[in-house]
């Protein structure tokens, strides 16, 4: 990111960095620690985001989300609009719309100026 910025290419370069899923904090009966697909974090970067933020809390363990949920449909929405595309378009499998984002609505604090 840093050589996106000298080169003054950051705020056209959208960095996506996600998980599949989250880790529960306490280990299985396998003596593992499974997947946790109530939380997890992703981090965005640059594409004229207004970053620099954290958006979304879970409880101290990380299980459950308190505060401002994204949903995938919306961290997907979000990327679209920050590409600058139609989060809402509909795309079609023969003549059954596929919705892009699942109907998701982009994180509002990402685009405020």
């Amino acid at each position: 990111m840093t050589d996106l910025e000298e080169k003054r290419l950051l705020d056209k370069t959208l960095v996506v960095i996600s998980t599949e899923f989250g880790r529960p904090a306490k280990f299985d009966s396998r003596g593992g620690r499974g997947h946790h697909s109530e939380s997890f974090s992703v981090v965005l970067a640059g594409g004229g985001l207004k970053t620099g933020q954290a958006i979304g809390t879970t409880d101290e363990l990380g299980v459950n989300i308190v505060d401002q949920p994204v949903s995938v449909p919306d961290l997907f929405a979000t990327i679209l609009a920050g590409l600058g595309l139609d989060c809402r378009e509909e795309l079609y499998a023969g003549s059954r719309p596929v919705p892009v984002t699942d109907m998701g609505t982009p994180v509002r604090e990402l685009f405020s100026t």
